[in-house]
């Protein structure tokens, strides 16, 4: 009786004598083909690779096959091909080393081209970026002046900064210039995003209207505001005037407070149309779902507000928060132009100063301390909202509650 199963093909009978009187020598063993039968035929149970791999001839140590072979009139020509075959499966250590040579090289080849791509900007990055920075820190710890010779001085630049009553009136107006643009720039740019994310007629144009400050000349808005708000012919005196609010024009950029919130007016106006852009994203991110929840759980539109959509964008005002609080302490345009600093330096913000210092006075190793010291603000400022605020996103990302 003829044996079949994996069993049967894996025991101590001859190989000739498996399968009856119709095996005959083989056509061609290894994977994908089987013994032929004398009808022409394959046996499929023969075949190398219709078994699972613990039973496949394909699986057997190339010496059980070479012994289970020849018991079979098996062709010169086949075993010699087959025998090939199963040295060339060996790896050779070299075969490995020139593969690994070859793909090195193509990826060298392939890399060559996206690198020669990226070399002008790379070259202008370095020369007009990284080297600047790293020269004006060498240069802070020196008194450098524009002819004659270098003298270092070591941290003398540092502590004429930091006892420079100057500096602490930058700092000052920086901050009341963050506390009143940020707020403004937040609030309106949530605002409007939440009123043009809903399906309404003009919503593309509304939306283009609101951030088309943002692409505006920071120069060309200063000038108009500065003539908006000039104490004789202003636009802004003459229509509180006309309504009256006020008797006798008031001198908006006169007056230190006042000139810091009327460039703090104007940082909020060109930048509510970024913040709308960026919480306009965020917004379309929230899930469908979740409003539909809530409108199942009778949730009015204030509560859907504070309780599905504030929680699900603070990734998003995380972000915003962090960039207008580092450009609040950069402001450098707005107070530039319109007030220059003065009067006697009580608009100063630390970047005026700084030009003012550098290429008023011509003193660049001081100009250069503070300038990394108000990196080390800056950077100290954003470290510490990233570890107030971020654990809360986190949450909130990564569903663990808002």
């Amino acid at each position: 009786m003829r044996s079949t199963g994996p069993q049967a093909r894996r025991g101590s009978a001859p190989i000739a004598d498996r399968g009856g009187q119709g095996v005959t020598a083989a056509t061609r063993y290894g994977p994908g083909r089987g013994f032929g039968r004398k009808d022409g035929g394959y046996d499929a149970k023969w075949h190398g690779c219709a078994w699972p791999a613990s039973a496949c001839g394909c699986a057997w140590p190339a010496s059980e096959r070479r012994e289970r072979r020849s018991a079979l009139p098996y062709p010169a020509e086949a075993a010699r091909r087959e025998t090939a075959m199963e040295k060339a499966i060996v790896p050779s250590p070299s075969i490995g080393v020139r593969r690994r040579s070859v793909r090195l090289g193509r990826s060298i080849r392939h890399h060559a081209a996206i690198y020669l791509f990226l070399l002008p900007a790379l070259a202008f990055f370095l020369v007009f970026s990284v080297y600047p920075i790293l020269y004006s820190f060498a240069m802070s710890f020196t008194n450098w002046p524009i002819t004659g010779p270098v003298q270092f001085v070591g941290l003398q630049n540092f502590i004429q900064v930091l006892n420079d009553p100057t500096n602490r009136i930058a700092l000052g107006n920086a901050l009341l210039y963050m506390i009143v643009s940020v707020p403004i720039q937040i609030i309106l740019g949530l605002l409007v995003a939440v009123g043009l994310d809903r399906p309404m007629p003009g919503r593309t144009p509304l939306r283009l209207f609101y951030y088309f400050p943002v692409i505006t000349s920071w120069v060309v808005v200063t000038y108009l505001f500065q003539y908006l708000f000039n104490t004789d012919y202003g636009l802004v005196n003459w229509f509180l005037m006309s309504i009256h609010l006020i008797h006798s024009p008031i001198a908006w950029l006169a007056d230190p407070g006042r000139a810091v919130v009327v460039a703090a007016l104007l940082g909020s106006w060109k930048g509510i149309g970024w913040a709308m852009m960026i919480f306009l994203a965020g917004l379309q991110a929230v899930p469908e779902e979740l409003y539909e929840a809530a409108a199942l759980d009778g949730a009015g539109k204030w509560h859907t507000f504070w309780s599905v959509t504030l929680p699900s964008i603070k990734s998003a005002t995380f972000f915003v928060t962090v960039l207008l609080v580092m450009g609040a302490f950069q402001v450098f345009v707005q107070i530039f132009i319109l007030t220059g600093g003065g009067p006697a330096n009580e608009t100063q913000v630390p970047l005026v100063w700084m030009y003012e210092q550098a290429f008023d006075n011509l003193q660049f190793g001081y100009a250069g301390a503070l300038s990394w010291l108000i990196a080390v603000l800056i950077i100290g400022i954003t470290l510490v909202q990233f570890w107030l605020f971020r654990p809360r996103v986190l949450n909130v990302r990564e569903g663990r509650g808002s």
